[in-house]
Protein backbone atom coordinates (compact mmCIF):
# COMPACT_ATOMS: atom_id res chain seq x y z
CA UNK A 1 0.00 0.00 0.00
CA UNK A 2 2.66 2.25 -1.13
CA UNK A 3 1.75 5.93 -0.71
CA UNK A 4 -1.34 5.15 1.82
CA UNK A 5 -1.28 6.10 5.93
CA UNK A 6 -2.80 3.74 7.84
CA UNK A 7 -4.41 3.94 11.50
CA UNK A 8 -5.61 2.00 14.17
CA UNK A 9 -8.74 3.29 16.31
CA UNK A 10 -9.71 2.52 19.48
CA UNK A 11 -13.16 1.06 18.19
CA UNK A 12 -12.03 -1.71 17.41
CA UNK A 13 -8.33 -3.83 16.97
CA UNK A 14 -9.89 -4.72 13.18
CA UNK A 15 -10.92 -2.32 11.57
CA UNK A 16 -8.74 0.17 9.54
CA UNK A 17 -9.28 3.75 8.91
CA UNK A 18 -7.58 5.92 6.95
CA UNK A 19 -6.09 8.88 8.23
CA UNK A 20 -6.21 11.66 5.55
CA UNK A 21 -2.58 13.96 5.14
CA UNK A 22 -2.48 16.78 3.57
CA UNK A 23 0.72 18.09 1.74
CA UNK A 24 1.31 21.56 1.28
CA UNK A 25 4.31 23.71 -0.48
CA UNK A 26 5.06 26.51 1.71
CA UNK A 27 6.98 29.37 -0.81
CA UNK A 28 8.97 32.08 0.63
CA UNK A 29 9.35 35.51 -0.70
CA UNK A 30 11.99 38.55 -0.13
CA UNK A 31 13.32 38.44 3.41
CA UNK A 32 11.42 35.16 4.39
CA UNK A 33 13.71 33.41 2.32
CA UNK A 34 16.18 35.16 3.30
CA UNK A 35 15.86 33.70 6.99
CA UNK A 36 15.16 30.28 5.94
CA UNK A 37 17.59 29.89 3.42
CA UNK A 38 15.12 28.45 1.36
CA UNK A 39 12.35 29.13 -1.51
CA UNK A 40 10.44 26.36 -0.72
CA UNK A 41 9.63 23.16 1.16
CA UNK A 42 7.05 20.86 1.86
CA UNK A 43 4.81 20.32 5.33
CA UNK A 44 2.66 17.60 6.13
CA UNK A 45 -0.26 17.21 8.21
CA UNK A 46 -2.85 14.55 9.23
CA UNK A 47 -5.88 14.35 10.66
CA UNK A 48 -8.08 17.21 11.66
CA UNK A 49 -8.91 19.63 8.76
CA UNK A 50 -5.64 22.41 8.00
CA UNK A 51 -5.90 26.12 7.98
CA UNK A 52 -3.17 28.44 6.78
CA UNK A 53 -2.81 29.27 9.97
CA UNK A 54 -1.78 25.63 11.47
CA UNK A 55 0.85 26.13 8.07
CA UNK A 56 2.16 29.73 9.38
CA UNK A 57 2.69 27.87 12.96
CA UNK A 58 4.51 25.11 11.74
CA UNK A 59 7.00 27.25 9.60
CA UNK A 60 6.91 29.43 12.99
CA UNK A 61 7.72 26.32 15.02
CA UNK A 62 10.52 25.82 12.51
CA UNK A 63 12.30 29.50 12.55
CA UNK A 64 11.17 31.10 15.41
CA UNK A 65 13.46 34.04 14.44
CA UNK A 66 10.13 35.27 12.35
CA UNK A 67 8.02 35.29 14.83
CA UNK A 68 8.67 38.84 15.28
CA UNK A 69 6.36 39.71 11.91
CA UNK A 70 4.15 37.11 11.88
CA UNK A 71 1.39 39.31 12.62
CA UNK A 72 2.07 41.05 9.08
CA UNK A 73 3.23 38.27 6.99
CA UNK A 74 0.34 38.19 3.94
CA UNK A 75 -0.59 34.61 3.26
CA UNK A 76 -1.61 32.79 -0.43
CA UNK A 77 -3.20 30.08 -1.30
CA UNK A 78 -2.73 28.83 -4.96
CA UNK A 79 -2.02 32.44 -5.98
CA UNK A 80 -4.97 34.00 -3.76
CA UNK A 81 -4.33 35.95 -1.23
CA UNK A 82 -5.89 34.31 1.72
CA UNK A 83 -6.91 34.75 5.70
CA UNK A 84 -5.21 32.46 8.23
CA UNK A 85 -8.52 30.75 9.03
CA UNK A 86 -9.54 29.79 5.11
CA UNK A 87 -8.38 25.56 4.84
CA UNK A 88 -5.22 24.08 3.01
CA UNK A 89 -6.08 20.63 0.58
CA UNK A 90 -3.55 18.57 -0.08
CA UNK A 91 -1.48 19.81 -3.05
CA UNK A 92 -1.94 23.70 -2.16
CA UNK A 93 0.84 25.93 -2.57
CA UNK A 94 1.01 28.64 0.29
CA UNK A 95 2.77 32.12 -0.42
CA UNK A 96 4.22 33.95 2.76
CA UNK A 97 4.97 37.53 1.88
CA UNK A 98 6.61 40.00 4.42
CA UNK A 99 4.94 43.46 4.32
CA UNK A 100 5.43 45.10 1.54
CA UNK A 101 3.93 48.57 -0.23
CA UNK A 102 3.11 50.37 -3.03
CA UNK A 103 0.35 51.76 -5.10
Amino acid sequence: MRGEFLTFRNSSPYKEQREARVQVTVCYHALLREHTERCDERYTFGGQTSTADDVLRAVLHKYPALEKIAPVLKIAINDEMMERGNPVRDGDRLDLFPPFGGG
